[in-house]
């Protein structure tokens, strides 16, 4: 994901983040013409090796872009004060929004419950749900810093960098039961030991059964 516009009213992300990453969709079309093509040229076609490598490649490449692909567009617009998204994934197209009132941070979450070689997304933590930014993760490991850097852009322009984002998302860790990916968080962005990141973990759990269960 990536940040495609921004000016004081409007912030634009869009997925994919890479124009590689359209090559499916072309090569997909392009199966598609040539084994019409083939349809019409041969004189019997369901039995032509060629139609049919055309016709198994053009239906693989459509599973995989209509099942595995993601195309999303998420607009934060200052000046009505909500986040719209378009979403393509699975066969399906999905339209949400959401105000910026109710947001109440940005978090990153990770791939990995151990937090090794992990991809990330971000997601918008509102007062009574979270709302995924990207269904799919990336499929190559996430480069360090980009994903809490995204997300810290987002919250100075919804005007909550009074927000921790890395408390955030480390809170948000916890109650998914990502205790690792917590760990890991604080010592990435906070350069703790293991020692000191798991301790500061283990007290914000604590103030979150607090938070659930109050006495």
């Amino acid at each position: 994901m990536k940040v495609v516009q921004q000016n004081d009213d409007i912030l634009v992300l869009k997925l994919p983040e890479s124009p590689f990453a359209w090559a499916g969709p072309f090569l997909f079309c392009f199966l598609l013409v040539v084994s019409i093509v083939r349809f019409f040229i041969y004189p019997d076609p369901l039995h032509t090796e060629r139609f049919q490598g055309a016709v198994v490649g053009t239906l693989l490449l459509f599973l995989c872009c209509a099942f595995a692909m993601e195309f999303t567009k998420i607009i934060f617009d200052r000046r009505t004060g909500m986040v719209t998204w378009k979403r393509f994934y699975a066969c399906t197209l999905r339209n949400g929004c959401v105000s910026f009132d109710q947001i109440t941070s940005v978090v990153v979450q990770s791939s990995h419950n151990d937090g090794s070689g992990a991809s990330q997304r971000l997601a918008l933590v509102t007062k009574d749900k979270t709302i995924l930014l990207s269904v799919t993760y990336p499929l190559t490991q996430t480069r360090d810093g980009k994903y809490p850097a995204l997300a810290s852009r987002i919250q100075t322009f919804l005007r909550r960098s009074d927000v921790d984002f890395v408390h955030s998302s480390v809170r948000q860790a916890i109650r998914d039961g990502n205790i690792i990916e917590a760990v890991r968080l604080l010592r990435d962005q906070r350069q703790l030991t293991l020692t000191q990141a798991h301790k500061e973990v283990q007290e914000i759990k604590a103030a979150l059964e607090k938070e659930d269960n109050p006495a």
